[in-house]
């Protein structure tokens, strides 16, 4: 409870893991997966609506956060879900060392919320439980992410982290900006785990394929033709042997953005 307390005030108890195309983004976020206790999904949300979105938004807009976001998970669900919720803090620059007591205290004053910090704390901690806190670095970006896109999150098993990268890149990125470009999809990122970090990790990246509505994340691409216009003379099936070379795919799950705050543009950054 105190890791949960201490090292993820900064997340506010929100989500991995993307920036919107406009919202420049810098690399490290942290990600929470959340399991809510049983029966109290409504008070959860009631919870995140009445207080965890103000002070995510009085966060951001103090500069702590570039931008924060809140998924739900979709599918898996229920009792074989990892995660019911997934809470990303994107971090300005470098990650922030965690405020403790005394940093949330701050943010509730500046969120307007009269709750102490410890109250708050408490309130949560009867709905949530903390299953994991990760460090990620995003690699590569396309499009963005906004209140309501499902996104797929694919966790990878990297054999060669260079070579799964490259191939990405020279890949499926531009396919991804084929598919944001026609609509069919609002982004795509790829994302490297910085810790933890060692041999004993289930996965060491993710991918991640975000769609406008829940129509558009259940039909399927048209890969083939897709890659047969971007990629002229190249094999496919080899392509996918090299990919499968590079990583395997772990696990697959579907998200819905419930909740996202982003830092505001300024004339001169647009």
């Amino acid at each position: 409870m105190k890791h949960w307390t201490v090292c993820l005030i900064v997340s506010l108890g929100m989500f991995a893991n993307m920036l919107a195309a406009q919202d420049q983004l810098t690399g490290y976020h942290s990600v929470a997966c959340i399991k809510i206790q049983p029966g109290k999904g409504a008070e959860y949300r009631q919870f995140v609506q009445d207080f965890s979105s103000k002070v995510m938004q009085a966060s951001v807009d103090n500069g702590d956060l570039a931008a924060a976001y809140l998924l739900r998970t979709v599918i898996p669900s229920g009792q074989d879900a990892r995660c019911d919720y997934v809470a990303v803090s994107v971090y300005k620059g470098a990650p922030t060392a965690p405020t403790g007591i005394a940093g949330l205290t701050k943010i509730l004053q500046r969120a307007g919320l009269s709750i102490s910090a410890a109250d708050y704390i408490a309130k949560r901690g009867t709905m949530t439980q903390l299953v994991s806190a990760e460090l990620w670095r995003n690699a590569l970006q396309v499009g963005s992410l906004e209140k309501g896109d499902y996104l797929y999150v694919n966790f990878m098993k990297v054999h060669n982290a260079t070579d799964w990268i490259n191939l990405e890149q020279k890949i499926w990125k531009p396919m991804a900006e084929a598919w944001v470009k026609d609509g069919s999809m609002h982004g795509w990122n790829v994302n490297q785990l910085v810790l933890p970090a060692g041999t004993d990790l289930k996965y060491q990246g993710v991918s991640i394929d975000v769609f406008p509505s829940w129509d558009a994340a259940m039909k399927a691409q048209p890969v083939a033709d897709t890659f047969k216009k971007l990629h002229p003379g190249m094999s496919l099936d080899a392509t996918f042997d090299n990919l499968a070379k590079a990583r395997d795919l772990a696990r697959r799950e579907l998200l819905v953005v419930e909740e996202k705050v982003a830092m505001k543009m300024t004339a001169s950054q647009r």
